[in-house]
């Protein structure tokens, strides 16, 4: 009589983690752009900031459904990069300084590659992901005495989110604060 070691579960894969002696180091390259500026009393603020990373590390994996094994392996991954530009102002309404209005507007725009696996191939599958991020963040501030202060605000986020790994995901969220 044999015996045989049944290690499948499908709720919790057994994993391998395998090394990768081909790495490359992974190289981050950032950017940014600053401009601040003073018009009467109102200040400006505008500002662009972008990275793109080369050879970043993700782990894909391959899983075998047969004996539920999952192989995790180290690889470099390229086309991981983002963008954002942000824009503010900040004004006093009145002589005194009391009554104050905020604004920010931002946009936001990042793209994402990982490596994953599925149970139709034995190969891991390049998967991106991108979001898009809108945000107008305003508010009016009122200081009656040095030690007092009140404030109403509302700030709208938009994101969009698309994600490509053998079927495409898309999300759309909409945020709305106030106070």
């Amino acid at each position: 009589m044999t015996s045989m070691l049944n290690i499948r579960d499908d709720r919790n894969p057994l994993y391998i983690t395998l090394g990768n002696p081909y790495l490359k180091n992974t190289k981050t390259h950032r950017f940014h752009i600053y401009y601040s500026d003073k018009i009467g009393k109102a200040l400006l603020n505008a500002n662009t900031e972008s990275s793109i990373t080369e050879n970043a590390v993700a782990s894909g994996y391959t899983y075998n459904k047969e004996i539920g094994v999952r192989i995790v392996t180290p690889t470099n991954v390229n086309g991981n990069w983002e963008i954002s530009s942000t824009f503010n102002i900040y004004s006093p309404l009145d002589a005194y300084g009391k009554w104050n209005i905020k604004e920010e507007i931002s946009y936001r725009h990042a793209q994402y590659v990982d490596m994953g696996g599925s149970d139709k191939s034995m190969t891991a599958i390049r998967s991106v992901a991108t979001w898009n991020t809108i945000r107008n963040d305003i508010s009016l501030n009122w200081c009656p005495t040095d030690k007092m202060e009140y404030e109403i605000l509302g700030d709208f986020t938009y994101q969009h989110s698309n994600s490509h790994h053998g079927y495409s995901s898309k999300t759309d969220a909409f945020t709305f604060l106030y106070g």
